[in-house]
Order: C-alpha cells, then structure tokens, then sequence
C-alpha cells in the first residue's frame, strides 16, 4: 500500500534575520533619520537617507507639492498627445473612406456599362516533346 506523505506546515524563512539592527526598517523597528535643509523652502527637515550635497533635497510638504505638480504635468501632457492623435486619426479615417467611395463609384460605373474589367491574357504555350526512355540494358555473366 502506497502512503501519502503531508508535507509538515513550516515557517517561512525570512530573508532579513531579525537580530540584525541594520535592517531594523525592515522588521518594524526606528528608521535612522538624518538632518537636512529644504532646497525649495529652506526649512530644516530630516530625511531617511543620508543627503548627498549636489542633489536637492525636499521637506514631507515640498515633496508632495512637487510629487503633485508632476503628475498634473504628465496627466496634461497624455490629455494633450491624445487629442492631437484623435485629431489625425480621423483625418486619416476620412481620407481612406473618400478612397474607397471613388473605388467603389468607378467599380460601379463599369458594372453598369458593361464594360468588361481588364485581365491578363494566358500566353498560348508550346506543346512538350515527350522524350523515349531508353531500357537500360543488363549484362548477364
């Protein structure tokens, strides 16, 4: 008789081992904060990186203003890309349907004269000479 064996319920590893404290972010402990200045409101802030000196730095209230701004920027700049694509597809649409009317006029036209549609003529082709084969003759010992 086979037995199925059920696979014992386990804890599942952590990839960060919790007696480590420099990962202390990671297991819900204090973040090291370090000090900073605004780079828009000049006001002294801290930040949870330690700020390089050629990169600006912004508060909580700056970061969300400049956060917002961007997306308004983007949101208008898609809204605005989006009307100039609707505005050049129909454009295109009209042109094409305009193409396919006058095809379909002329089709049209000649169908009712009866004017037979131009097609290719087969070129009459030379009979083929069927060549005998000759019986390849065996040599007997």
């Amino acid at each position: 008789c086979i037995q199925a064996t059920i696979p014992s319920k386990q804890q599942p590893k952590s990839f960060f081992n919790s007696n480590n404290t420099s990962n202390q972010s990671q297991s819900g402990g204090q973040r090291q904060m370090y000090p900073a200045m605004c780079h828009q409101c000049g006001k002294a802030c801290e930040v949870p990186f330690a700020p390089a000196p050629n990169k600006p730095i912004y508060c909580a209230d700056c970061f969300a203003k400049r956060k917002l701004a961007a997306k308004a920027q983007i949101s208008a700049k898609q809204h605005t890309n989006n009307a100039v694509k609707n505005e050049n597809g129909s454009g295109d649409i009209k042109q094409q349907l305009g193409a396919i009317n006058s095809k379909l006029d002329r089709l049209i036209q000649m169908l009712d004269s009866k004017e037979s549609i131009p097609t290719k003529t087969k070129k009459a082709v030379a009979p083929v000479k069927k060549v005998a084969k000759k019986k390849a003759v065996s040599k007997k010992k």
